[in-house]
């Protein structure tokens, strides 16, 4: 019964996918403020991976802004973009070539796996579309005159 209703609610995925766009959309939202809120801390991580205080900036203003385009539902090409670049440049400098010569597992699980699958949750998205409850479809269906203004 359960599933029959969600299934009923979300026939073609637009439930699952809105689901996927608010909790990427919300950690990566969440996570560029914190680093706005945290620039000192951020400034001194990233100087000790190799970048300079401009690149805080840059990755906390592109987290929350695809945190952002995310939960709305529009731009999602630039909002995966902006996250698969993200998550590249944090495999190859944050997590790294296995600095602590742990086993490959233990690497996956609390290395880079995590931002691997964050790039490709984001990828999900962009390629599956925003579905039906997302600002990109009201603004389609609204230039097609489907949708009546209030």
């Amino acid at each position: 019964m359960f599933v029959q209703t969600l299934r009923r609610f979300g026939a073609n995925g637009d439930l699952g996918i809105l689901l996927l766009r608010i909790s990427l959309g919300l950690f990566f939202f969440i996570n560029g403020i914190f680093k706005f809120e945290n620039l000192k801390a951020m400034i001194e991580f990233f100087g000790k991976i190799g970048l300079g205080p401009f690149w805080v900036y840059v990755v906390a203003s592109g987290e929350t802004l695809s945190g952002l385009l995310l939960i709305v539902g529009i731009f999602l090409w630039i909002a995966a973009a902006l996250i698969v670049i993200i998550m590249i440049v944090a495999i190859c400098l944050g997590t790294g070539p296995n600095p602590q010569g742990q086993s490959f597992l233990l690497h996956l699980i609390s290395g880079w796996g995590p931002n691997a699958i964050y790039a490709v949750a984001a990828l999900t998205i962009a390629l599956c579309g925003a579905g039906r409850w997302s600002l990109a479809n009201w603004i389609y269906k609204k230039r097609s005159g489907q949708v009546e203004i209030p």
